[in-house]
């Protein structure tokens, strides 16, 4: 309604990104509690929203990251669990390649990503490409520990 809008407008950009984290913790929130629920369809419009909200909005560096990575690890975690580890393995990787782009290779979300998209490949049953993540995310943990 306008009366909506008016009081939108008056808001600060720091408002508004205070509203965006609210509306992305309580769809995180939902998506969980409908996923163990197993109510699928709910969770998936919870699981998109929230996803929305962390893209979308004016959130900068590693905030805006790390709501992004929350994000699509619920959106991998409903996929999951749905058994649709194509799609699943699809969100794991997006996960994986946007905190490796952002991260050094030890960031605990890195190493995170990394662990959720292997358990995916294993769940697929692609233990070629288990083997190789294994390798890479072992390789880049141990050589910038010792650089």
């Amino acid at each position: 309604d306008s009366d909506a809008s008016k009081r939108i407008d008056c808001l600060n950009e720091d408002q508004i990104n205070s509203l965006v984290e609210q509306l992305f913790c309580m769809e995180q929130n939902m998506a969980v509690i409908t996923i163990n629920r197993r109510q699928f369809d709910l969770a998936k419009g919870h699981s998109q929203r929230c996803l929305a909200h962390s893209r979308r909005y004016g959130l900068e560096g590693e905030k805006k990251i790390t709501m992004i990575f929350q994000a699509l690890e619920g959106c991998c975690s409903l996929q999951d669990q749905q058994d649709n580890h194509s799609c699943s393995l699809s969100f794991a990787e997006e996960c994986y390649n946007l905190v490796v782009e952002a991260y050094d290779p030890v960031h605990p979300q890195v190493q995170e990503a990394a662990g959720v998209l292997i358990g995916i490949l294993i769940s697929k049953g692609d233990l070629f490409d288990v083997s190789t993540y294994v390798e890479c995310t072992l390789v880049m943990k141990y050589s910038s520990n010792y650089s």
